[in-house]
């Protein structure tokens, strides 16, 4: 019997897109929360958005709603067809292919969103930086790393099934105290006695942007506050995730 061992995590590429979709996201009601509660942390003037990595694009109806003019960015190509089909009845939504690291907008956007950051380098704060019109804001997800006592294991694990001759398992795990990612698929090939399993095991959010990095790119004040536009204690350790606000003045 031959073992095959492959790597899944292939982000911006469609074969691994087209799967990913359907596991790799927030629950929508979550999201839809999250985008209502940001409302009183935008700016009151100023009406365009960026949304880096824009994922779905599912909460950008909240947004949109309100009358905010939304560009959604995102390395793949799959994520930004789905968010242009979930906001087509929107014309105040734009969607674009576009690697952050060559992010090309010049101060066309009042607010910078991103939420569920992967991990944030100098460059991509900058372009960041660059696409804000003066007066514009940042808005960065973090996550509280005081949380500890909350931080829990998600687990899913879908029992054995069979098609043509073929058994799949699933296991599925986000482990919140690391911020990583567990993703395994097992194939047993009746028909050519051959196991493959397919897998993922990834760190997925970087908690440790500095108000040294989001500085060095030009903001002139970083504020931190919860989801709601409160100040954020550092030693709550209640509050999961909390957002850091550039404002570039």
């Amino acid at each position: 019997m031959k073992i095959h061992r492959e790597p899944m995590l292939r982000y911006g590429e469609k074969d691994f897109d087209e799967g990913y979709i359907h596991w790799g996201f927030d629950e929508e009601d979550e999201q839809i929360g999250i985008a209502s509660q940001m409302l009183s942390v935008f700016q009151p003037s100023g009406k365009d958005i960026i949304d880096i990595a824009c994922g779905l694009s599912r909460y950008h109806k909240v947004w949109l709603d309100k009358g905010y003019n939304v560009t959604g960015v995102d390395l793949s190509e799959t994520f930004i067809e789905q968010s242009a089909y979930n906001n087509r009845d929107f014309t105040n939504a734009s969607y674009r292919v576009q690697d952050i690291n060559h992010l090309d907008f010049k101060e066309q956007f009042d607010i910078a969103t991103w939420i569920d950051p992967i991990e944030i380098t100098a460059k991509p704060v900058r372009n960041i930086f660059r696409s804000l019109r003066s007066g514009g804001m940042f808005i960065y997800e973090m996550w509280n790393e005081n949380f500890g006592k909350y931080k829990q294991r998600y687990i899913f694990n879908k029992t054995w099934t069979f098609e043509e001759g073929i058994y799949k398992l699933i296991r599925h795990e986000y482990n919140h105290a690391t911020s990583t990612i567990e993703h395994e698929e097992i194939y047993i090939n009746t028909h050519t006695d051959e196991i493959t399993i397919r897998y993922i095991h990834s760190k997925t959010v970087n908690t440790h942007c500095t108000k040294e990095l989001l500085l060095a790119a030009g903001f002139d004040r970083i504020e931190m506050t919860t989801w709601d536009g409160k100040p954020f204690d550092p030693v709550d350790d209640t509050t999961k995730r909390f957002l850091m606000v550039g404002y570039k003045d």
